[in-house]
């Protein structure tokens, strides 16, 4: 479940980063180390796109960027919307900040509000956010100054600082979270948590207004249950249905595309990953110009409904492999992508197994249309 929240997170993150402002002149740049500094003539939205982004010196707009580590050294006027691997906020912003990363170091003022998610997550003594705060992390140190509400989801969190609005957070693994309140913790307007265990709070924490401790009810936790198994029955029958409909219009497409991944399948499995990998670096890379943001939105588009159809073809040839003589081709997918599915309730390994199969099939795909165009360009 951690690792579908995560998706989801980076899905709409990649969707936020190319918002057009059409309205606004932009400044674009892109490579390995990409740098502003005090020389830069900057004017209007500024995109960056790199391994390494570094701004040194003021931003007069909104800061939109993708990189592996972003360090944001200078003031930025307007919002901050980044997905990065490491990412490190030490100077104010003006507008709202939008993060999504491994890792997120914030240690300044941010003028509004903040949404804040991925792995692990650092606000220090010097960060104010004075908007609301929207969290959704693994791992939470919070600390500084919060003017409004905070409300959020945690795996492992620990609060400090000084809020002055009610403090309202859900675990996300049920039973394995753990909320800590800090000595030095100052909460002004109480405290609401949902969490199968109590949280750890100091007594030297100064808290103003109630702690609710909220544990699901048996019917709730009925509900959960019966709301898990029917997203999952769901979840086959839509592929079911895609596949049926796939199969209506191609019959022998299922054989076509299994045959092609069994040849140099581990070849094939990379080609799988490059192809999700290289699509959303096209969307973003796109979606710097007016122009490409078309473009952005279809490839967009395209990275999610290969994700979504990945499976189908490992599912496919496992339901061959177990009904080999089956007459009706539907019933070797059903079986196949019923395994697949269950595989993929399973910890850890089952989602490496997923991934590989996605990967697999995709790569499956991508090389059937690659040789379908280069026989039709043979022939004319």
């Amino acid at each position: 479940m951690v690792k579908t929240r995560q998706l989801f997170i980076w899905l709409l993150s990649l969707g936020v980063l190319i918002i057009p402002f059409t309205t606004k002149a932009f400044v674009g740049r892109t490579g390995n180390e990409v740098t502003f500094g005090p020389a830069d003539q900057l004017n209007g939205v500024t995109y960056a796109l790199g391994q390494q982004i570094t701004i040194d010196t003021p931003l007069p707009d909104d800061l939109i960027c993708l990189g592996g580590d972003v360090f944001i050294n200078q003031p930025v006027a307007g919002d901050v919307i980044c997905a990065a691997e490491n990412l490190n906020i030490k100077a104010p912003v003006g507008g709202s900040v939008r993060l999504f990363g491994s890792n997120l170091n914030i240690d300044s003022q941010i003028g509004r509000n903040a949404i804040l998610s991925g792995s692990q997550l650092l606000l220090g003594d010097n960060s104010e956010i004075k908007g609301e705060t929207l969290l959704a992390n693994l791992l939470i140190e919070s600390r500084g100054i919060y003017r409004k509400a905070v409300h959020g989801l945690y795996g492992q969190a620990k609060l400090a600082g000084h809020y002055e609005a009610p403090i309202d957070l859900k675990e996300i693994q049920r039973g394995a979270s753990q909320l800590i309140v800090d000595p030095t913790a100052n909460i002004g307007a109480g405290l609401s948590y949902r969490a199968e265990k109590s949280a750890q709070i100091d007594s030297g924490a100064h808290i103003n207004g109630e702690v609710v401790h909220k544990v699901a009810t048996a019917q709730e936790k009925r509900a959960a249950m019966v709301g898990w198994w029917w997203s999952r029955f769901l979840h086959l029958f839509m592929l079911l249905v895609t596949a049926l409909v796939l199969y209506s219009l191609w019959p022998k497409l299922g054989e076509r595309l299994v045959e092609t991944g069994k040849h140099k399948a581990g070849l094939v499995c990379f080609y799988g990953f490059l192809t999700l990998f290289i699509l959303p670096i096209i969307a973003i890379a796109a979606g710097f110009t007016i122009i490409g943001i078309p473009l952005a939105l279809i490839a967009l588009a395209i990275w999610c409904f290969l994700i979504y159809i990945g499976c189908l073809v490992p599912s496919y040839w496992l339901g061959l492999k177990i009904i080999p003589k089956a007459k009706n081709h539907l019933w070797p997918f059903l079986l196949g992508a019923t395994i697949i599915v269950a595989i993929g309730w399973i910890p850890f390994i089952g989602q490496i197994i997923t991934m590989l199969a996605t990967w697999w099939g995709v790569g499956a795909i991508e090389q059937t249309i690659f040789k379908a165009h280069s026989t039709k360009k043979a022939n004319h």
